[in-house]
């Protein structure tokens, strides 16, 4: 049971690096107060997912 958990939040917490990771290459294009808009917002939707779960 505590491994299914630990083996959820290791999904969701790659799930969110390669979301960051994907953010930085926008980064380059995009201008800093955009993204940092955005990397605002993903960090608030993790952070919900996280302590809501079931």
């Amino acid at each position: 049971m505590l491994l299914l958990h630990v083996n959820a939040c290791i999904r969701k917490t790659s799930g969110v690096f390669i979301a960051l990771a994907g953010l930085l290459v926008v980064a380059r294009v995009m201008p800093g107060w955009f993204w940092l808009f955005i990397l605002g917002i993903l960090f608030i939707y993790a952070g919900w997912h996280l302590y809501s779960e079931d």
